[in-house]
């Protein structure tokens, strides 16, 4: 095929076998998807307590898809609470609360009220323990789309 220079070309219409081997694209031209599982340092048998993660800083903007959190055991009094921050401020409309009467392994997932994480930000996964009778191992997964690897 040859050099394309389309001011417009319809989504979906080139796939991965249009794409030469050592084609040279741009990373600038890609969207990368980081898929973070964060753990909090516990283990899955481990008790939750209040604990804070900073783990993602780009280098270009990006765009946050997905935010999850769930717990390993529910317990007997559970009173647990995931956030994420950019840069110290919440990004979710509301935290994600679990309890007791919550399903065990089984994920909740965040509503975004900003997805944009620019150059210099950074991203916090926040997990705020009131109660953790029998609970154990709450995990967040955090996506985010960057054109930067």
């Amino acid at each position: 095929m040859g050099t394309v220079r389309a001011t417009s070309i319809a989504t979906g219409s080139v796939v991965n076998a249009d794409i030469a081997t050592g084609a040279a694209i741009e990373t600038s031209k890609l969207v990368h998807q980081h898929v973070f599982s964060i753990d909090f340092n516990f283990d899955d048998s481990d008790t939750p307590t209040t604990k804070e993660m900073t783990f993602y800083c780009p280098t270009g903007q990006s765009t946050i898809k997905e935010a999850k959190a769930l717990l390993v055991d529910t317990g007997s009094s559970t009173a647990i609470s995931f956030d994420l921050e950019i840069s110290g401020t919440t990004c979710l409309t509301a935290t994600i609360d679990f309890t007791n009467s919550d399903a065990n392994l089984t994920p909740k997932t965040g509503t975004l009220a900003s997805t944009t994480v620019n150059a210099g930000q950074y991203l916090t996964a926040i997990m705020t323990v009131t109660s953790a009778t029998g609970a154990t191992g709450g995990k967040m997964q955090i996506v985010v789309d960057s054109p930067f690897v």
